[in-house]
């Protein structure tokens, strides 16, 4: 099995929508098809600075990263020198560079969403069981409820940290991320530092 590394590229553009999952989603697939019905591949969410009205500013640190196989990574090299439409914001993709996962024993995902995300209780559980299932020992945390937009419907989800883990653990929790919507920016693990 191949090891699991992060694809980063250089972006610019001017601004995204702060919830751009599933728009940067769909542009992507409208590039790469593949991307659409890979099980292997990850998106993490684009950084940048809150600039009101719903858009975060792309900054020169800014990255689009996939997370992928290291044996898939030609999949998804066409991706430099694209223009993307976010949700009629552009975003122009430059050269990549690999990434390889760090362990850190704290780990954070801006938004972690289950198939019961809408109510905390059973999302905890969902995650506890998904945790259990891996034998990770570790402590989470659910910091804040959140939303997102998906074809018009609202997904609720929440932020979320992990504490405790061995660096195994950690690499591992951050190549299989937990919950679901991993190709959306969901539950997208990195180090807490």
């Amino acid at each position: 099995m191949s090891h699991i590394v992060d694809l980063c590229f250089n972006i610019s553009g001017e601004s995204i929508p702060v919830d751009h999952g599933y728009f940067l989603f769909s542009a992507i697939s409208n590039i790469l098809p593949e991307f659409h019905d890979s099980s292997s591949i990850k998106l993490a969410p684009i950084r940048g600075l809150y600039a009101g009205d719903g858009l975060l500013k792309v900054q020169q640190e800014s990255k689009l990263v996939l997370r992928l196989p290291a044996d898939e990574i030609h999949k998804a090299l066409s991706l430099g020198g694209k223009t993307l439409d976010v949700a009629a914001h552009r975003l122009r993709v430059g050269l990549p560079n690999t990434r390889a996962i760090l362990p850190s024993d704290t780990i954070y995902s801006h938004f972690v969403t289950t198939r019961h995300g809408d109510n905390k209780e059973r999302f905890i559980a969902e995650i506890s069981r998904q945790i259990g299932e891996l034998e990770y020992p570790c402590k989470t945390t659910v910091i804040s409820r959140k939303t997102i937009s998906i074809h018009g419907k609202q997904i609720v989800g929440y932020s979320m940290e992990i504490r405790g883990l061995s660096p195994a653990d950690s690499i591992r929790i951050q190549e299989h991320g937990l919950g679901g919507r991993h190709k959306m920016a969901c539950g997208f693990f990195t180090p807490r530092g």
